[in-house]
């Protein structure tokens, strides 16, 4: 049985209360198996304000009488990893730059390759190592540029991330269903084609 639950009251872990007339109201359903097990589906957010670090109590609630945390990926552990782990740094290193001793600019038309660096400079993105990184490194620096620009915007206010910290305190179970490495892979392993056209509605919205 699957039940859409309301949102409930906000849980503010101690913190000031987000404005009472604009409260998150997240996607949240509980699931019932056959014997009864229970498990909770949440429609999160990465990235989001104030108010999603006030999550409801009904969430809380819920993650306190799970067994574990199923997120799309631990981006704590995934870090961590990457200060230690070799094979998953040459793994990191091989999604994010070019491994032919290419360029961006060789993968960008002209007048791409000229407004992609006009933009990269502007936001003061650029640096040294900057061409060698895949186009869609590129695109995602930038859009997370534009992200944080005078806005209260940010991944640490995400849901996943009030989630994820949830569990390190209470030493709970964290379950990944895809990895940092497999979304870091999928995103830069687009076509030439792909990526350039990503890259092209971002010049758009700048």
């Amino acid at each position: 049985k699957l039940t859409q639950t309301s949102s409930g009251s906000n849980s503010n872990d101690g913190q000031e209360e987000p404005p009472a007339t604009d409260p998150a109201t997240p996607l949240f359903y509980e699931v019932t198996g056959p014997k009864g097990q229970k498990m909770w589906l949440f429609g999160t957010i990465q990235v989001g304000d104030a108010r999603t670090n006030f999550l409801p109590e009904q969430i809380r609630t819920a993650f306190e009488t799970a067994d574990a945390l199923a997120v799309e990926f631990d981006s704590f552990a995934f870090r961590d990893a990457l200060l230690t782990d070799l094979a998953l740094q040459q793994a990191f290193s091989d999604a994010y730059y070019y491994n032919d001793r290419t360029t961006v600019f060789d993968h960008l038309n002209d007048e791409n390759s000229k407004h992609l660096e006009m933009l990269m400079k502007t936001c003061g993105l650029y640096n040294i190592n900057a061409p060698y990184t895949k186009a869609a490194v590129w695109c995602s620096r930038i859009e997370n540029f534009y992200l944080t620009q005078g806005s209260s915007l940010s991944a640490d206010n995400g849901a996943d991330t009030r989630l994820l910290l949830w569990a390190k305190e209470q030493e709970k179970p964290v379950y990944e269903v895809e990895s940092g490495i497999s979304q870091l892979q999928m995103f830069t392993g687009f076509s030439d084609a792909l990526q350039e056209k990503q890259l092209e509605e971002l010049f758009v919205l700048g």
